[in-house]
């Protein structure tokens, strides 16, 4: 169950950033600049850090890097930020644009879907007994 989570939140994850990429560069007069902007939003390194933190659950190895992404504390940051950039889209920033179409998919993925399915991956499956108050200075 742990595996199809994570495959199924990863999945989301990078459909949604591809889809955004893609949208944005699409409508772009000017690739590059338009790619810069696109990687100068917080909802976008929130995504993929989860995308790529729930790729390194589904096969772990002994690389740094997915060691790292296993971490309790790295897992609860990865939590805190997901759902802070959903909380902020969702109070403050939902009523300023009303997307349409594959822009309102990539909209609800980035900002309900991918943080839903992490906070319920996190809450369920996530062993949270090696978490604790120190860790979160400690890693």
């Amino acid at each position: 169950m742990k595996k199809l989570f994570a495959v199924t939140g990863a999945l989301a994850g990078w459909f949604a950033l591809i889809l955004q990429l893609y949208l944005s560069l699409s409508q772009a007069d000017s690739r590059l600049s338009e790619f810069i902007k696109y990687i100068s939003f917080m909802t976008i390194w929130t995504n993929f850090i989860v995308a790529l933190t729930l790729t390194f659950q589904i096969k772990p190895t002994e690389s740094k890097v997915s060691k790292f992404s296993r971490k309790p504390a790295v897992l609860g940051g990865v939590l805190v930020y997901i759902i802070v950039v959903a909380l902020v889209y969702h109070l403050i920033l939902r009523s300023v644009w009303n997307p349409k179409g594959l822009e309102k998919i990539a909209d609800e993925f980035l900002h309900t879907v991918v943080p839903v399915l992490y906070l319920l991956y996190w809450i369920f499956l996530f062993r949270k007994e090696n978490l604790s108050f120190p860790s979160v200075f400690t890693g």
